[in-house]
């Protein structure tokens, strides 16, 4: 996570500030967790850096690099718990209360239902350390996966109130991988996002790439796209000035270190 200058930091909403104590509270507390437990818990951390933060088919870094970390905790009996937390950009740098930081808690449940599919469900929120295009856009997400072994995953999520704009949303997705070698994958992915009341539009979107992994380290190198139907027609005064850029041909290289 960063801001531009020390200055932009100390000139923040103080409730930006307060979040992101609590983030950090957060980490420590899932660390100490799995110190005390880990003889039945699995613990993980990760950090990336990405040349784009791509996120359901639109960017939300503004087609620009992005710093990323994740902390995990998992315990025998399926329950886990952690936070995201990512630099973001969404195009409102007018605005002096703008977003620099999107932090994201979860927790869920993960239990096989036979001996070939395992399913997640879990609860996500979403937090902004600002505004996006001077409104307050924190909203919670309902998850469910389905895994094929290690093969196929398919999603569906839900937000009652999509970036807090007093409007439903939904998505759903599939993903493939294909393992070459031991270290390498080929893998891709197709989704649909329901968002038209919030977005203006509806839309699709795809990616194709290789990832390569060994021990803490992995590199992926990916394309994406998507494309937008069902534009919804909002008068001037009622819109919101969040409209996702059209992402067209993009590649998307991250690079990750992790335990």
């Amino acid at each position: 996570m960063y801001y531009s200058d020390y200055s932009e930091l100390q000139n923040s909403n103080p409730l930006a500030i307060i979040r992101i104590k609590i983030i950090i509270l957060a980490f420590a507390f899932l660390i100490g967790l799995s110190v005390a437990t880990n003889i039945r818990a699995e613990f993980s951390a990760t950090l990336r850096g990405t040349t784009n933060y791509v996120w359901r088919g639109f960017t939300k870094s503004a087609n620009k690099p992005a710093v990323q970390a994740n902390i995990d905790y998992e315990h025998a009996t399926g329950f886990f718990l952690g936070t995201s937390a990512s630099t973001v950009n969404f195009g409102d740098r007018g605005f002096s209360d703008r977003s620099n930081v999107e932090i994201t808690p979860y927790l869920g449940w993960s239990f096989s239902a036979t001996d070939d599919w395992r399913v997640d469900l879990q609860f996500q929120r979403y937090i902004y350390d600002g505004k996006i295009f001077n409104n307050q856009s924190d909203y919670n997400e309902l998850y469910a996966f389905a895994h094929y072994q290690d093969l196929f995953t398919a999603r569906v999520s839900f937000s009652p109130n999509y970036y807090n704009r007093d409007h439903p949303a939904a998505d759903f997705g599939i993903t493939g991988r294909f393992p070459l070698t031991e270290t390498v994958n080929l893998s891709s992915g197709i989704g649909y996002s329901l968002a038209r009341d919030v977005l203006e539009y509806d839309y699709l979107y795809w990616n194709a790439g290789i990832s390569w992994h060994h021990r803490y380290g992995a590199l992926d190198l990916r394309y994406t796209q998507s494309a937008f139907f069902n534009e919804k027609e909002v008068p001037d005064r009622d819109r919101w000035l969040f409209e996702p850029e059209r992402l067209g041909p993009t590649i998307v290289f991250t690079i990750s270190f992790g335990f």
